[in-house]
């Protein structure tokens, strides 16, 4: 395994071949120190399983630098590990929520012919106060004990676009389904006061062209309300514009009309 040195130096992770390597982490001196500790899983399913180790790290990879450098993230099967030193049951909430979110997005916009896309996707969370246990509890027994399940997303075999007039709806659930179904998040409103120097990004007229409204922006990441997410020439000539990577987010023709 990597040092804790080294984990800590670079956005890194551990490939393990058991579950015991994990358990290891999680009775170290340093966490125990700890006055909360979380567990994230996320796990990918695949139809090729020769396929699937490529992928897996690939998309591992890419969502790794959203947990902290001090985060311990582990690899075993198609399963990634997030063990949260000094998070909280709402701190493993908002984690696994950003690293659920980034994983549709990658998935379903991997534009890699040597990347295989899973057919499934699944999550769960843990924490536990580390200084509440019994005598006879383990840190990672009581990790187990509480793990909480997410909903399973299925993938759709094909990449088909949604028809145009599905983007139209201004049902709140017909949306939030549709985003769900397309690996985006869905935002039913959207903020009015928005910062300058990210409205400033996209030129207003060519807003209301392209139905978007960039919302904010962290590094090289834009994120955008867009009624159609998966419309990528509009993807691509935002990219072209802003030279930043586009992060769509689902809304209404309705709630854009609104904040422009």
């Amino acid at each position: 395994m990597l040092s804790h040195e080294q984990l800590t130096s670079t956005y890194a992770y551990t490939e393990i071949v058991s579950l015991h390597d994990l358990e290891q982490s999680v009775q170290t001196d340093e966490v125990q120190k700890q006055e909360d500790l979380a567990l994230v899983s996320m796990t990918l399913q695949f139809d090729d399983k020769e396929a699937a180790e490529v992928s897996t790290r690939y998309f591992l990879e890419n969502v790794r630098e959203l947990v902290r450098k001090t985060d311990d993230v582990f690899l075993l099967g198609t399963t990634f590990y997030f063990v949260l030193p000094g998070a909280n049951q709402e701190g493993a909430a908002i984690v696994q929520e950003r690293l659920w979110d980034a994983l549709l997005w990658r998935v379903h916009n991997c534009e890699r012919l040597d990347i295989t896309r899973p057919i499934g996707m699944k999550s769960a969370k843990s924490a536990v106060k580390v200084h509440s246990l019994s005598p006879s509890q383990t840190l990672w027994n009581q990790l187990c004990a509480t793990l909480e399940e997410r909903r399973y997303f299925q993938f759709n075999a094909d990449d088909t676009q949604p028809e145009p007039r599905a983007m139209q709806m201004h049902d709140d659930e017909a949306l939030s389904q549709l985003a769900r179904e397309i690996g985006v998040p869905y935002l039913p409103t959207l903020p009015h006061a928005l910062p300058a120097h990210v409205r400033q990004l996209v030129d207003e007229r060519l807003a209301r062209e392209l139905h978007c409204c960039p919302l904010g922006r962290e590094h090289n990441v834009l994120t955008v309300a867009m009624a159609n997410p998966q419309d990528e020439v509009t993807l691509r000539r935002l990219q072209h514009i802003t030279g930043l990577t586009i992060y769509p987010v689902l809304t209404s023709i309705q709630a854009l009309q609104r904040i422009q």
